[in-house]
């Protein structure tokens, strides 16, 4: 067992959205625009991108909805994307998530950070309905 709040290393981040985006897209392409070659690869927008973008809304969702401050923990091969004083949550930027699986891995982490969680969101680009179903 760990303790979330254990700080070893630090992780830097561009909070500004728009100066994230030019340095992840304007500045390595800058030789192309320079050309007029105006083309980017949206497949690596949307995989590198977007996902990061979607966790910061989660993030901002629970901390309107829910009125607490959430940041993301990140503990040797452990990550939640949302860890507030009494709520844990995942985002994920895909398609047809399992909600039960995506449930129980979460408890897991939860559980093996001694993180004291009263309650779980999980935020995605769209659930399983299958799976939905058989949770109802």
């Amino acid at each position: 067992m760990t303790d979330y709040n254990e700080k070893k290393r630090g992780r830097y981040i561009i909070k500004d959205k728009f100066v994230n985006f030019w340095f992840k897209f304007i500045y390595p392409n800058l030789s192309f625009i320079e050309e007029g070659i105006y083309e980017f690869e949206i497949e690596k927008y949307e995989k590198e991108y977007l996902p990061f973008v979607f966790e910061e809304i989660g993030r901002e969702y629970v901390k309107d909805v829910y009125k607490e401050k959430a940041r993301r923990v990140w503990y040797k091969d452990v990550e939640i994307d949302i860890v507030g004083d009494k709520i844990a949550g995942e985002v994920k930027w895909s398609d047809n998530v399992d909600p039960s699986k995506l449930l129980s891995e979460l408890e897991g982490k939860v559980k093996r950070l001694n993180i004291p969680a009263k309650k779980y969101v999980l935020i995605t680009k769209s659930f399983s309905k299958k799976k939905l179903r058989m949770l109802s």
